[in-house]
């Protein structure tokens, strides 16, 4: 896995492979992730 300046420790954990297999599920989370931010 080669890692990327913008790969935070914080997406990590969120899962980046989920991230770009399921977009609609992970709207809601980014939603949730820059609001707890």
């Amino acid at each position: 896995m080669q890692q990327h300046p913008t790969q935070s420790p914080k997406f990590q954990l969120m899962g980046l492979p989920q991230f770009k297999l399921d977009p609609l599920l992970t709207l809601p989370v980014l939603q949730l992730f820059i609001l707890s931010v």
